[in-house]
């Protein structure tokens, strides 16, 4: 486990971020009467979300999917994260991880495929953004695109 991916700081980020669990939370409450809520993250990072998103659907007692999406994936980024996760979690969520571009993920997808909830956190710059965003908008079911790609520079 790396420095900046323990317990410790994972306790304290789902604290920091409450905001984005909130976010998650609100489509998922909707979607209670259905049986599987489906996430979909552009560029995992360390895996913050992509853990919150797991534990907000999983915090509804629903069966769900997470896809992340991030061409940097490597061995040490997945084993990191599958270590702060609960067995618990991963047994009623699916954790998808892709080793893609967002372009090529989307062109992968069937094109009425459609997810409940899009967290675009990929390429920071502007011309990126806005293609994950277009791309997004077609595969999104009545849920929720959040964006984290507001302020770096183009």
């Amino acid at each position: 486990m790396n420095k900046y991916f323990t317990k410790e700081n994972y306790a304290f980020l789902l604290g920091f971020i409450g905001v984005l669990i909130f976010a998650l939370t609100l489509p998922i409450t909707r979607h209670l009467t259905q049986s599987e809520f489906t996430s979909l993250e552009i560029g995992f990072g360390r895996g913050y979300v992509t853990t919150c998103a797991a534990n907000a659907i999983y915090g509804k007692g629903i069966n769900g999917e997470v896809t992340t999406v991030d061409p940097y994936f490597d061995q040490q980024k997945i084993d990191n994260f599958s270590s702060i996760l609960d067995p618990a979690i991963t047994s009623m969520i699916q954790i998808n991880t892709v080793a893609q571009t967002s372009d090529d993920y989307f062109d992968s997808i069937h094109p009425k495929a459609k997810f409940d909830f899009i967290f675009i956190d990929g390429d920071h710059r502007y011309n990126s953004v806005k293609n994950d965003y277009e791309n997004a908008a077609k595969h999104i079911d009545r849920g929720y695109i959040l964006m984290d790609d507001y302020h770096m520079p183009s």
